[in-house]
């Protein structure tokens, strides 16, 4: 009876050994996989982080850039309006004087003027 409880104890000894064993490797697997995450984590937090950030800084030069086109255009829209308002009003005033002159020579007017 002895030696079926000392061969049991050895048994249970020697698995529990075993299990220690396993305990051990998965926990220096344990260990290495949290580095591991760890590391890709931070890698990849770094890389979208900066990624992220560049294309924040894209994104706005995109809109600046957007914006400055959209304020020259319009600011050319309001130059040709008023090109093209002052032109009309010239040639108004072109045709209004000539109306009033009427079919009169010019030169005529000035001789008769100095009595010539």
């Amino acid at each position: 009876m002895t030696s079926t409880l000392e061969r049991r104890q050895h048994d249970a000894e020697g698995r529990l050994a075993a299990i220690e064993g396993q305990l051990a490797v998965i926990d220096s697997n344990r260990i290495a996989l949290t580095a591991m995450q760890q590391s890709a984590a931070a890698a990849l937090g770094e890389s979208d982080g900066t990624l992220a950030k560049s294309l924040d800084k894209l994104q706005d030069k995109v809109n600046s850039l957007h914006a400055d086109v959209e304020v020259d255009l319009r600011c050319e829209d309001e130059k040709w309006a008023e090109t093209k308002a002052a032109s009309k009003e010239s040639d108004s005033v072109e045709a209004t004087v000539a109306r009033l002159q009427g079919n009169h020579d010019t030169l005529a007017e000035i001789d008769k003027i100095l009595g010539k």
